[in-house]
């Protein structure tokens, strides 16, 4: 589909981390701006595809209907379809804006916590954990002072080793979470 306007072989669908320069006397992870709202986005999508595909699983229902009911109970307008992706089918969910993703955020996490039948009981509150615990520690580390440091660090260790036990597989969002937010 479309092109930025004015730049080449970046797709409006996700454009790169780092568009601009780095500073070159500075460390990397300093001399280029982190988009940390974009990598808020894209790993609520990726959690949120996987805790809808496994409600999907456990519930027998193709698009995960009781999930998606539960996603807008947060009052996000949450719909989810069968794709073909690659040859394969795979459960998408509409595009959110940015609102609607921050209502999600904050509000996705109670309401798996006390759901009933969406979830096996072994990961139901595992998943409200990644909701909650990765709200809470975006919310920390955009609050916070140099002095936090080693809080910031224990908080996203901490919840990157809940995102992989529980089946997810490092992507470099997570990475740049996990070791250098």
């Amino acid at each position: 589909a479309g092109r930025v306007s004015g730049t080449k072989r970046f797709s409006v669908k996700r454009p790169p981390i780092a568009t601009l320069p780095a500073d070159m006397e500075a460390p990397l992870i300093e001399g280029i701006s982190q988009d940390v709202l974009h990598m808020k986005n894209r790993m609520l999508e990726r959690v949120t595809e996987k805790v809808m595909n496994t409600s999907g699983e456990f519930k027998g229902e193709k698009v995960a209907e009781s999930f998606q009911h539960l996603a807008r109970s947060t009052g996000v307008p949450f719909y989810a379809d069968e794709v073909m992706v690659r040859g394969k089918p795979q459960l998408k969910f509409s595009r959110l804006t940015g609102k609607n993703w921050r209502r999600l955020f904050n509000r996705l996490g109670p309401a798996i916590r006390t759901s009933s039948g969406l979830f096996p009981d072994d990961v139901r509150d595992q998943f409200a954990e990644l909701y909650e615990t990765l709200d809470a520690t975006f919310n920390f580390a955009g609050k916070c002072s140099r002095e936090d440091a080693e809080e910031v660090a224990r908080r996203t260790r901490e919840w990157t080793k809940l995102y992989l036990q529980l089946g997810f597989k490092m992507v470099p969002y997570v990475h740049i979470f996990h070791i250098h937010l």
